[in-house]
């Protein structure tokens, strides 16, 4: 808290010393300077670029395999019941059932490998949304 008032010998008549007389001056500097740091700043981040993430998490939903990395190289007790489609990157498919999303895949970013030390998928799901474990479940 800044005191405007002291209790020192050397005071001015109205019983302001000359630290505190300065204080005040400085405060009330830094308030009309202020708005105009806070105008700049809110006009420097207003010119950056505006980014949309859609963020899935399928929890429950349907396999990797019969989404977003379907295997087709794989053995076939390893991929899923359906086929693949190319998308515009080049050596990347989907599943037959991604068709639309195939066409846009070079503007996606898609995690196919995770790994942490859970074997749990209510920690792991908390561990992928937020960065960290929940107190007390650490792998498992």
């Amino acid at each position: 808290m800044i005191k405007l008032a002291d209790n020192k010998q050397t005071t001015f008549c109205d019983g302001q010393t000359r630290r505190s007389f300065l204080r005040a001056g400085f405060l009330g500097l830094g308030g009309l300077t202020l708005p105009q740091l806070l105008h700049a700043r809110a006009e420097a981040g207003a010119s950056a670029k505006k980014t949309s993430v859609i963020y899935i998490e399928l929890t429950g939903g349907p396999t990797q395999f019969e989404t977003y990395d379907p295997k087709p190289e794989a053995p076939s007790e390893y991929r899923g019941p359906f086929g693949t489609v190319k998308t515009n990157l080049p050596g990347v498919h989907f599943s037959e059932l991604m068709k639309e999303q195939a066409k846009v895949a070079d503007k996606l970013a898609i995690i196919r490998s995770i790994h942490h030390s859970s074997s749990s998928h209510d920690t792991s799901s908390h561990l992928t949304q937020t960065g960290y474990y929940k107190i007390g479940r650490k792998g498992g």
